[in-house]
């Protein structure tokens, strides 16, 4: 089965005509000269350059009275063609999408409770009917989420006013189903999209007749539908964000000026959200539909402003930080988490040392322990094939009671190896949460090029939070220059790409040639790249002897010693003082272990870090 981006590349030299080709963080454009559909127009002055297709599949034409909007398949299906699955082969160690289940409740006809309750939240049987809401057999009201005519997702809440603390969710929904926004197959790509927090939201802005409009289906914090509508979005005219009022439903909004930033977006700014008569703002778009009627919610609606990037902020307009609201991300050794804070936001870290002294082996639990506490990472990895980066992340996933021996034939000895049953379950464990950039990929524009755009994609499309470079010389492969000047604009680029995304970075830096093996002091200075390389750095760590020296720490001012042992059998590291303190959760329920374990062999036991008369 072709990808989307091969059906794409096929029809581009087949049926296109003369183009040329443009690259966006979204992947590769092919523009026409003459659209396919209106072939310019009919005039002697034809249009030209107004089609666009993409290497996503998604397709238009900018000619006004053509104005087409769709996908590959449409334009294959207008030649006779047979349509395809969309199926992604970029930056992804299996597939892009988790396995969804369908979900199998029971439902019946929306009870008159149910209908009754909807009532009073303001709302016609015109709009509850173009919902296609139905009841659950104990009398909850359940929102279908359909695509192409199936329910792939369903949300349920109970037909009263929710009160807090009585022991009872105010919404739930069924587990592993695919979250999708609501009235999917229902939604014009041509006119504005509203897109809500909630449902009900949704509901009032088509009750104040704005047809077009969604609502997100997990709450505001939960933006795994993102990649499950990608290629839908892409095609949508122009979105507007219309979130809650309070602090959850303005941060939505704000993820999604991120995440959607290479669509057309607008938003409805909080000043113009009504007060109720107490001087508190209306929450919702709900609330705002029973207080005010239908005309302050299209009122709203009309206020939207576009999302516009600004260079410049008011001082007295930023907000104050909270270190407790800051998202910090867990390095996974605890001497290093104390010293810097974790890894934070806009924030770029350099991890160096000599050839094996552990820089890649530390960046792999740390993947590994971001990834367990909710944060998405994408890696470029320049050295190793994704089959390799692959087989080094599921044997640290998989700790030494996994790992057990396989007999290599062409190195006459016993090596460290994992079921299949077991390697499998790691890997699905991680499906939808680690990306890995292709290393078949071409590059004609260069790899610098190439990683940042794949950044910015995963960024965008899977929400991915930590980066990681390995390793920044292979970055600058293919450059001319300098390669300290080439090293220090690559960091450069990773800063400002950290800072616009407020994600961390961390790269993997080798020490310079200048720099002896094994001197006892290494300082910034030896560190590849130019001055600017670690000015632009928040943290640098030096791997040596077994352990880690921060030197330079621009949060804490700290600069501790770390010291730690190393498990060769699944090539995990840990805290000497402290123990192997990663966890992964991957399904180890009836999980096969081996016969025999690799530690068990004297080459792979667990080694202490070397005594040093170094004060720690």
């Amino acid at each position: 089965m072709e990808s989307v981006e091969e059906t794409v590349m096929d029809y581009a030299r087949t049926a296109l005509g003369e183009y040329k080709t443009r690259h966006t963080a979204n992947g590769t454009e092919f523009v026409a000269k003459y659209c396919p559909i209106c072939n310019g127009g009919t005039g002697s002055h034809r249009d030209m350059w107004t089609f666009a297709l993409s290497t996503n599949g998604a397709a238009n034409c900018k000619r006004g009275t053509c104005g087409f909007r769709g996908t590959i398949n449409d334009l294959l299906k207008m030649e006779g063609k047979e349509p395809i699955r969309f199926r992604f082969s970029k930056m992804d160690m299996t597939s892009s999408k988790k396995n969804y289940t369908l979900p199998k409740t029971e439902t019946v006809e929306l009870t008159q409770k149910c209908r009754d309750y909807l009532h009073t939240r303001g709302f016609s049987d015109n709009t509850i009917n173009a919902f296609h809401l139905n009841s659950d057999t104990q009398g909850n009201i359940v929102f279908n989420f359909i695509r192409h005519g199936q329910v792939v997702y369903q949300k349920f809440r109970a037909p009263e006013k929710f009160v807090k603390g009585n022991g009872k969710p105010k919404e739930w929904q069924v587990s592993n189903t695919e979250p999708i926004l609501l009235n999917l197959d229902d939604i014009s790509l041509k006119t504005p999209l509203v897109i809500t927090e909630g449902e009900c939201d949704a509901m009032a802005v088509f009750e104040a007749g704005y047809t077009n409009v969604t609502s997100v289906p997990c709450g505001c914090d939960n933006l795994t539908w993102i990649d499950n509508c990608w290629e839908f979005l892409m095609m949508v005219d122009t979105i507007i964000l219309f979130g809650d009022a309070d602090e959850p439903g303005q941060k939505m909004v704000e993820d999604l000026k991120n995440r959607l930033s290479i669509c057309n977006l607008q938003f409805i700014p909080i000043e113009a959200y009504p007060t109720r008569p107490d001087g508190t703002v209306c929450k919702d778009a709900n609330e705002i539909l029973v207080r005010y009627g239908k005309e302050k919610v299209l009122e709203m609606i009309g206020s939207a402003e576009s999302c516009e990037i600004k260079g410049l902020i008011d001082f007295a307009d930023i907000r104050r930080g909270d270190p407790n609201n800051k998202v910090r991300i867990p390095i996974g050794i605890p001497g290093l988490d104390k010293a810097t804070g974790g890894l934070q936001e806009g924030g770029i870290t350099i991890v160096t040392g000599d050839p094996g002294s552990g820089k890649s082996t530390s960046m792999g639990i740390t993947i590994i322990n971001a990834i367990e506490h909710g944060f998405p990472v994408c890696v470029y990895s320049g050295e190793l094939s994704a089959e390799d980066f692959q087989e080094w992340i599921t044997l640290q996933a998989a700790g030494d009671e996994y790992v057990g021996l396989r007999y290599d034939d062409f190195e006459k000895s016993y090596e460290p190896w994992l079921e299949d049953d077991v390697y499998k379950r790691i890997c699905e464990h991680f499906r939808g949460k680690l990306k890995v950039y292709d290393n078949e990929l071409d590059t004609p524009e260069g790899i610098l090029k190439a990683v940042t755009d794949l950044f910015e994609g995963a960024f965008r499309r899977y929400g991915s939070k930590l980066f990681f470079v390995d390793n920044l010389m292979s970055l600058g492969w293919g450059s001319s220059g300098d390669d300290n000047a080439v090293q220090g604009e690559i960091i450069q680029t990773m800063k400002h790409f950290a800072l616009k995304h407020h994600v961390h970075v961390v790269i993997v830096a080798h020490l310079r040639k200048t720099s002896p093996l094994g001197r006892s002091k290494v300082t910034l200075n030896d560190i590849a790249g130019n001055s600017m390389s670690v000015k632009a750095a928040d943290n640098v760590f030096l791997v040596e002897n077994q352990a880690f020296k921060v030197l330079k720490n621009r949060k804490k001012g700290r600069f501790p010693i770390t010291e730690f042992c190393f498990c060769p059998a699944s090539r995990r590291i840990y805290q000497a003082d402290v123990g192997d303190t990663l966890v992964c959760n991957w399904d180890r329920n009836g999980a096969p272990h081996p016969a025999k374990r690799a530690d068990s062999l004297d080459d792979y036991k667990i080694k202490p870090p070397p005594v040093t008369n170094e004060p720690i």
